[in-house]
């Protein structure tokens, strides 16, 4: 069995100061994109961001989605949910 590090969630003001932006992931039809973090508070954990606002997709009009940071030194949106480099 593999232990994994316990790690803290990441927040908006450690993300802010990062340069880092958010990944918001459609998990329906697993459209990525990526937007800034000027409507959010300090304090909010980025994993939870779901759970108190509604993210819909322009694709499918789902609104089952998974944020996750988006940090600028690896490439800044240019990877996809599953890791792959986004198709232009």
């Amino acid at each position: 069995m593999r232990l994994r590090a316990k790690t803290d969630p990441v927040t908006i003001a450690w993300a802010r100061a990062r340069g880092a932006r958010i990944q918001v992931h459609c998990l329906r039809c697993c459209k990525m994109t990526v937007i800034g973090l000027d409507r959010f508070a300090d304090h909010e954990l980025i994993p939870d961001l779901t759970r108190h606002h509604t993210f819909r997709c322009t694709r499918c009009g789902s609104t089952n989605s998974e944020t996750r940071p988006d940090y600028p030194e690896f490439g800044s949106g240019n990877l996809t949910w599953y890791g792959l480099t986004k198709a232009e």
